[in-house]
């Protein structure tokens, strides 16, 4: 169940590992629907959503390496009613299962993360302020802590914990598949969820390699109905250094804590908010 988002942070780390195929769609109770029919596709259209996120997790637990490049939007809607769009991007590179380095660039500030199977570190860039910490030895238990510990603002990465252990359409009151469309180019299949807090859509392409290429995540609780968007861009056969998921801290970098979840009022924790 996606969640509200607020910033991109380490966007679309969704995928980052496989967006998973225990999408456990037995017993779903909601409705489904079909929207009119598209194009001509050179593959069938699919009549039900859920077979849609189901292929794509199969095919991404394949991949044992990738750069994913996400172009991300969000909405902050003002207390005084204006809504206003930021923008960011980012270069995430994976190799599983132990392995990410992400280095994202947006209008709160630049920031890289590392994580070598060993250690997970933050570098925010503008104000030189750097947080390590130990780390669990593979990706999905790294996902875990930063979940359940740590405030350090990823989201999507609560998509892609929720596909791996089979929750992420748990609370979904109805689906469909929209038609056929393009994403840059790309024919994708378009399919849409609703929940009580939010609706998301999913562009996944429709083809034997069935990335994720869109999704965007609309926020129904809040005011000016505030939207998150990130289209995605994939290398399956990237450039690995083993050199690039190693951290050494900046000249005349200073260290701070990584703040928690239990903590997360302390200001000088938050690498994110603080650039």
């Amino acid at each position: 169940m996606p969640a509200k988002r607020t910033m991109p942070s380490l966007a679309l780390l969704l995928v980052a590992c496989g967006l998973a195929s225990a999408v456990a769609l037995a017993g779903c109770s909601r409705t489904q629907k079909q929207a009119a029919p598209a194009a001509v596709a050179s593959t069938p259209l699919p009549t039900d959503p859920d077979t849609v996120v189901v292929r794509m997790g199969e095919y991404l637990k394949t991949i044992k390496a990738f750069t994913l490049s996400p172009e991300i939007s969000w909405d902050e809607v003002l207390p005084s009613g204006p809504k206003i769009q930021y923008v960011g991007s980012a270069v995430i590179t994976v190799r599983r299962p132990d392995r990410l380095r992400a280095d994202i660039s947006s209008d709160d500030g630049e920031r890289s993360i590392f994580y070598d199977g060993k250690a997970l570190s933050v570098h925010g860039k503008i104000l030189n302020v750097y947080a390590t910490v130990d780390a669990p030895p593979t990706l999905d238990a790294m996902f875990n802590t930063v979940l359940n510990e740590y405030d350090l603002g990823l989201p999507l990465v609560d998509i892609l914990y929720q596909s791996v252990h089979g929750t992420l359409l748990d609370g979904v009151k109805e689906g469909m598949v929209v038609g056929r469309s393009r994403v840059r180019g790309v024919l994708c299949d378009h399919v849409a969820f609703h929940q009580d807090d939010v609706d998301w859509q999913l562009w996944v392409e429709a083809s034997s390699t069935p990335l994720p290429r869109r999704i965007v995540i609309t926020t129904l609780g809040e005011p000016g109905l505030p939207q998150y968007q990130a289209d995605l861009n994939w290398d399956l056969s990237p450039r690995i250094d083993e050199s690039m998921f190693a951290f050494a801290p900046p000249k005349d970098a200073a260290r701070i804590k990584l703040a928690t979840l239990r903590a997360e009022a302390a200001p000088q924790a938050r690498t994110d908010s603080q650039e």
